[in-house]
């Protein structure tokens, strides 16, 4: 099953006048920028996925740098992320990351 074809449980609302931000501006804000840089990047990147863009590069930041994060807020966009992130392979295998973000969480 394509992305496009599976189920969205997800509806989050946005502006669409906005331009949205490139790879590389969502990855510099998840590496080097502080709590409130990290939310607001994790949330824009949460729209542009539901919107169906991928981001497969973006998953090992997140992991590295956004994880270890203390921030309540940070917390609860990272619940919805791993809800929403490609968790398999196109052969049906699990992603070796998520074996990473398993292991975090215990």
């Amino acid at each position: 099953m394509s992305i496009a074809e599976q189920p969205c449980y997800t509806l989050i609302n946005t502006s669409q006048d906005l331009e949205p931000p490139t790879e590389m501006q969502l990855r510099e804000d998840l590496e080097k920028g502080n709590d409130k840089a990290k939310a607001e990047a994790l949330r824009k990147l949460i729209v542009m996925m539901l919107n169906g863009e991928k981001f497969p590069s973006l998953l090992m930041i997140i992991i590295r740098y956004v994880m270890p994060s203390q921030n309540h807020t940070i917390k609860k966009l990272l619940l919805i992320f791993w809800e929403i992130v490609p968790k398999h392979t196109g052969d049906g295998k699990l992603l070796q990351e998520m074996i990473l973000v398993c292991d975090a969480y215990r």
